[in-house]
This record gives C-alpha cells, sequence and structure tokens, in this order.
C-alpha cells in the first residue's frame, strides 16, 4: 500500500502502523464497526503528507471513489441475486449458474493481471533512496506526486 500512495521510510511507516492500529483499536472498543483497510489506507496518506513526502493524489481519489461505490453497488448486486433466485422452476438455477459463471470467469481474467512479486519488487526504491535523510520540518517542494 506504501508503495503506491507515498514512499514510506521507517519512521514515517511506524507512525502509519500506529495511526491505523490506534484506529482500528479504537472504534473497536466503543464498538463502532470499522474497515481495516480504510484505516490503514489512510494512516499510510497522512504519514506521506506529514513526512513530506507526498501523496499520489490520483491513487488517493482512486481508493476514495472505490470506498463510495461500494456499498450501493453491493446492494444493487444483492437485490439482482435475489430477484433471481425467486424465479420460477429450473430458471432460477439457470440464472444463478449463469451470473456464476461469467463471475469466476471476471475472476480468473482478473488474477490474471493482478501484480506479482516482481512487478512490486521494482517498485521499492533502493537502499541508497531509502538512506537519504528526511528533514524533520516537513519541506514539500513544487507539484509533485501532490498533483
Amino acid at each position: 500500500m506504501g508503495l503506491r500512495i507515498t514512499t514510506l521510510r521507517a519512521s514515517s511507516g511506524l507512525a502509519a502502523n500506529v495511526g491505523a492500529v490506534t484506529a482500528i483499536f479504537g472504534a473497536t472498543g466503543m464498538g463502532i464497526p470499522i474497515s481495516t483497510t480504510h484505516a490503514a489506507a489512510s494512516s499510510v496518506t497522512g504519514s506521506g503528507v506529514a513526512s513530506g513526502q507526498g501523496v499520489n493524489l490520483r491513487v488517493v481519489g482512486e481508493m476514495v471513489l472505490a470506498w463510495v461505490v461500494t456499498i450501493p453497488a453491493t446492494l444493487v448486486i444483492g437485490w439482482a441475486m435475489f430477484q433471481l433466485t425467486v424465479l420460477p422452476g429450473p430458471a432460477a438455477y439457470v440464472a444463478v449458474g449463469a451470473v456464476l459463471f461469467v463471475l469466476f470467469g471476471w475472476i480468473g481474467w482478473a488474477m490474471s493481471k493482478a501484480l506479482r512479486a516482481e512487478d512490486v519488487a521494482a517498485e521499492i526504491p533502493s537502499e541508497d533512496e531509502l538512506r537519504e535523510p528526511v528533514a524533520v520540518v516537513p519541506h514539500i517542494e513544487g507539484r509533485g506526486p501532490l498533483m
């Protein structure tokens, strides 16, 4: 997650983890449902901004859009699947089987396009880049990844 949103260093990575854990345990302790993925992504984004590394706003925007679309999309899909299961006779089995066939085909296609270990390894900064000191007070220059 830290490779596409921002570049994490040891200190900013620790801050992101502490932030996510605090949010998750705090919400859980109060009985509030929380998405661990949302908490982790938000913590990584906050750490990137606070450390002066900046964030890729395109990636953050895509994540937020996915979060907003997920609940209504699952509502529509759930309603449609219920409607298919109440069809009379064997039509329900055929309809649901067809949907599952398409779904598994799409999952197989998506898995063939997924990132592989070598893709992720290519994005990891070199040892020299990671050893480069970061200013204690963040100073963001130009537009860089903040566009």
